[in-house]
C-alpha cells in the first residue's frame, strides 16, 4: 500500500503531507518557546530593586562568551544557508554536492554544541558567588593556587564521632565507601574507631566488615555511632558535604553519614569580581566593606557620584546617580592596583595587568547561600539554562534527523529522488526554526 501525497501536493492545501505536518508541529513549538520568552520578560520587568532577587547584568554574566554567542549565531545562520543549498542540489539531482553541503550543516551543529559545552563548563565549574546574611552578593570565582586548586573551599573539622547509615534499601544499597575513605582514613592510617561494644576498629577493610556484621545483627537500626579513640582533625571540600551546609557540631555527608564534633574553620576564599547591593537595606553597613576594606567602599562611592562611562555596560552615569543595579565591578575596573582598594583583616586587593581583583576569606556564618552559576543561583540562571538547554536539545534532534538523511538517504534517492528532497525540505524547515529561536535567544539572554 502506497501512502498518497508523500511527493505530490494535496489538492486542498497545495502541500504534501510532511510539509503540512511540520508546519503544525512548528506551530506548537512557537507556543512552547513563546511561553518561555513571555515568562522571561514578565519576570524581568517585574523585578523590584531591594525586594526581589537581583537580576544580574547579562553582559557581565557572559563576559567573553558574548563573542562566542555571536559566533554561534553566525554558525547557525551559515548552517541554514547550507541546508537550503543541500536541498537545491537534490532538486538538481547533484547528490555529491548535496552530501557536501549537508556535511557542513552537521559540522556547524557540532561547533555550536561544542561552544555551548565550553560555556556551560565555565559557569558550572569556574564562576562562583556567595550571598551574605545581609543580602550582599559577592560574585566572582573560587580562589585558586598555582596548581589551580581551590584551597579556600576547604572545611576544617575536629571530629569525635562518626555516624554511619546502615540502610541498604533504595539509594542506600550499600555502605558508602567514599565516606569511609574520605572522612575517616584521611585522618591517617592510625585513626581508630570504637563501636558501641567498645571494640577498636582500624582501617577501611576492617571498618567495612564490622559495619556489615553489625547491620546483619541489628536489622532494626538505621544508623550506628562510632567514637574516635581521640579527636581527629579532617579537611574536606565543601561540595562533598550534603547540601554544602556545615553545622557548628556536625557535618552531614551523603547517604545519611556524618561527622560529629567541633567546627574549626569553614571560611570560603573568593576572588571577588562584583559586589551587588540590590538586596542590602543600608549600603553603608554592608558586610562587603567588612571583607573588602575601606578602599573598595571609597571606590564604590566614587563611581556613584562622578559622571563616568561604565567600561562594561557602556551606560552613561549622571552625577548623583548610581551604577545600574547598584553594583561595584572590581575585576573589570581599569586603573592601577590599589587605586580604590585596600587591605583589610579579611582580604586584600591586588592588580593584574592594570586591573584590580580582591581575594577575601568569608566566614561560613556570614553566608546564607553560595554556589556556582547554575540554575539554583537565581531566576536568571534558571531561565538561561532552561531555554538554552531546550534549544540545544532541538539542535541535537535536528542534526540527528538531517544526519539520517545524509548517511541513509542513498537508497531513497535511487528509488525516488524527489521524495528525499521533500524530506530534506521538511528537516530544513525545522532547522530554520531552531536558527530563528537562537536569533531571539541571543540578544535577550546575552545582551539585554
Amino acid at each position: 500500500m502506497e501512502i498518497p501525497y508523500t511527493v505530490t501536493a494535496r489538492r486542498d492545501t497545495g502541500l504534501y503531507n510532511a510539509k503540512v505536518g511540520v508546519w503544525l508541529f512548528l506551530a506548537s513549538e512557537v507556543m512552547l518557546f513563546g511561553g518561555l520568552f513571555s515568562g522571561y520578560i514578565f519576570l524581568r520587568s517585574g523585578v523590584r530593586e531591594g525586594v526581589d532577587l537581583p537580576w544580574p547584568d547579562a553582559v557581565y554574566v557572559h563576559g567573553p562568551f558574548i563573542w562566542l554567542g555571536f559566533l554561534n549565531t553566525l554558525v547557525l545562520i551559515a548552517s541554514s544557508v547550507f541546508v537550503v543549498l543541500a536541498w537545491a542540489q537534490l532538486k538538481m539531482r547533484r547528490y555529491g554536492m548535496y552530501q557536501m553541503y549537508m556535511s557542513l550543516v552537521l559540522l556547524c551543529a557540532v561547533c555550536f554544541m561544542a561552544v555551548k559545552t565550553i560555556e556551560y563548563n565555565s559557569k558550572l565549574n569556574h564562576h562562583f558567588g556567595a550571598r551574605l546574611s545581609d543580602g550582599t552578593l559577592l560574585d566572582g570565582a573560587l580562589a585558586t593556587d598555582e596548581k589551580h586548586h581551590c584551597p579556600g573551599d576547604y572545611i576544617t573539622f575536629e571530629a569525635s564521632k562518626a555516624v554511619f547509615s546502615l540502610d541498604k534499601t533504595g539509594p542506600f544499597r550499600k555502605i558508602d565507601p567514599y565516606f569511609m575513605e574520605f572522612a575517616v582514613l584521611k585522618g591517617g592510617a592510625d585513626v581508630a574507631l570504637k563501636g558501641p561494644d567498645g571494640k577498636e576498629i582500624k582501617g577501611a577493610s576492617e571498618l567495612s566488615s564490622w559495619l556489615d556484621a553489625y547491620s546483619a545483627s541489628h536489622a532494626g537500626e538505621s544508623r550506628v555511632n562510632l567514637t574516635f579513640a581521640s579527636p581527629v582533625t579532617f579537611q574536606f571540600r565543601r561540595h562533598d558535604v550534603f547540601g554544602r551546609h556545615v553545622f557548628p557540631d556536625r557535618v552531614p555527608f551523603f547517604r545519611g553519614n556524618e561527622l560529629q564534633g567541633k567546627l574549626v574553620d569553614d571560611t570560603v576564599e573568593i576572588e571577588v569580581h562584583t559586589v551587588d547591593l540590590q538586596m542590602v537595606r543600608d549600603e553603608e553597613t554592608s558586610l562587603a566593606w567588612t571583607y573588602l576594606g575601606k578602599g573598595f567602599k571609597e571606590g564604590y562611592e566614587h563611581h556613584k557620584v562622578e559622571k563616568m562611562r561604565d567600561p562594561l555596560n557602556q551606560h552613561w552615569l549622571d552625577k548623583g546617580g548610581t551604577i545600574p543595579g547598584r553594583q561595584l565591578r572590581i575585576w573589570q575596573h581599569p586603573g592601577p592596583a590599589g587605586e580604590h582598594g585596600g587591605e583589610s583583616e579579611h582580604g586584600a586587593s591586588g592588580g593584574h595587568g592594570g586591573h584590580k581583583s580582591a581575594v577575601v576569606s568569608i566566614k561560613g556564618g556570614d553566608i546564607s547561600f553560595m554556589g556556582c552559576h547554575g540554575p539554583k543561583f537565581g531566576t536568571y540562571y534558571a531561565i538561561y539554562f532552561t531555554m538554552t538547554a531546550l534549544h540545544g536539545i532541538h539542535v541535537i534532534g535536528g542534526a540527528l534527523v538531517l544526519g539520517y538523511f545524509l548517511f541513509f538517504g542513498k537508497k531513497l534517492y535511487r528509488k525516488n529522488p524527489e521524495h528525499l528532497a521533500n524530506r530534506v525540505e521538511v528537516g530544513g524547515l525545522f532547522w530554520h526554526f531552531v536558527d530563528l529561536v537562537w536569533i531571539f535567544l541571543f540578544p535577550i539572554m546575552y545582551l539585554m
